[in-house]
Order: structure tokens, then sequence, then C-alpha cells
């Protein structure tokens, strides 16, 4: 079903909301009306997925609070009363939603997360090259986390993490990972990199409904015992 145009109250929201980013917005409102309209039903089937720092981390309200005007679905990992079940459905969702974003901030010192990061954006990759990843690793710490070793041990680790996501996206050569200088710039990139993504599903989608042609013609025909 056909998405409505942006209305002109949802419009003033994200010229609000988007202000601070230096981000064209009556771009991005020409260029998603046209995604409402061309596109809606792929619209309901990629999902971005919101993964990186939690605690008490507010990079996601802007990128949500965007999303939720635009019509774009998405996945967000940091929910109150996680429970072992929920690790599931993350695990899920980092393998197979069309956008992953994954910054590492400077507000914990996420060694946690900083030890699984590059397994786990590697790991999915290799399932699946034609997603979509964008990553920030800050490379500093907020000065309020002053715990000496702690701190020695976040920084090195995300010194790490850099190289090895620069080493594998260097051997594999893969276009569709992507870095961002701060969760500001991921904002920014999310809303160029989702359109993109669209197109490629409905490619994707065209080109499975022509294998799956070509299979039945072939059956049709007979062919389907020869060689």
């Amino acid at each position: 079903m056909t998405k409505r145009k942006l209305t002109k109250k949802q419009v003033e929201k994200l010229e609000k909301l988007l202000q601070p980013y230096n981000i064209d917005v009556p771009r991005i409102v020409e260029v998603y009306n046209n995604l409402r309209k061309e596109y809606s039903d792929l619209m309901d089937e990629v999902i971005v997925g919101l993964f990186g720092t939690c605690g008490d981390s507010t990079w996601r309200l802007p990128i949500i609070a965007a999303f939720k005007i635009l019509g774009i679905k998405f996945f967000n990992p940091h929910k109150k009363g996680w429970s072992p079940d929920d690790a599931k459905i993350e695990a899920k969702h980092l393998a197979e939603d069309d956008i992953i974003l994954f910054p590492i901030t400077s507000e914990t010192y996420g060694q946690g997360s900083l030890s699984e990061v590059g397994l786990s954006l590697m790991s999915a990759l290799k399932l699946n090259s034609s997603r979509y990843f964008n990553v920030h690793v800050s490379r500093d710490l907020d000065p309020e986390l002053t715990d000496k070793d702690r701190r020695k041990d976040s920084l090195t680790s995300r010194a790490l993490v850099c190289e090895h996501l620069k080493q594998f996206d260097k051997q594999n050569k893969i276009t569709h990972i992507t870095y961002s200088k701060n969760t500001d710039h991921m904002l920014a990139a999310v809303l160029e990199i989702y359109p993109v993504a669209i197109k490629d599903k409905k490619i994707q989608k065209m080109q499975e409904e022509l294998a799956s042609l070509s299979l039945d013609m072939k059956q049709g025909l007979g062919f389907e015992n020869l060689g």
C-alpha cells in the first residue's frame, strides 16, 4: 500500500530535528516522499539495526525520531528489562538486518562490546556482504571515565578494533561498510544509505523473480532432467 506524502507538520518536525546536523532537509523530504510513493512495500521490509553503545547513551534518540517521521523500520536492542532471550533476537537482527549502525562512543569503557564488535561485524558481513554497515569507534573516552586501568584497556581495544576493521575492509574490498566520524555524522549517513538499500532490495527481488521464472520455464519445457 502506497504511503502518504509527508505532511506539513511532519516536515516541520523533521526540519527542527535535523537543523543541528547540517542536512539538506528539502532534498531528504523529496527523496523520501518518492520512496514512500514508489517503494512503500519495500519500506515495510528493510530494517535498520541500531547496535553499539547502550548504557545511558542517547545517540539513538534523534535517529529514532527521524525514522519515525520518515517511516523507516528499525530494531533497537537497547531496552529495559533485558533478558538472555533477547540475545537470540539481537543475533538474528545482527545477521539479517539490511542496514547495521554500530557506534562505540566515548561514553562508556565498553570492553565487552569492543571485544565483540569486530568479530560480530566480520561474521555478519561474511553471511551477507550485500548489506550495509556504518561504524563509528571513538578513539577517546569521556574525561569522567577516570579508572586508569579500565581506561587504558578500553583505548587499546578501540585502536585494535579500528585496525582489524581496516584490514578486513582492505582484504575483502567490501564497499558496503562505511565509517562515521561521530554519531551526528551517522544520522546523516544512514539517511543517504537507506534509499540505496531500498533500491538494492528491489533489484534483488527482481533477480529472484527472474530466476524463479527461468526455472519454471525449464521445468515446463521438460529441461529439468537434462545434464
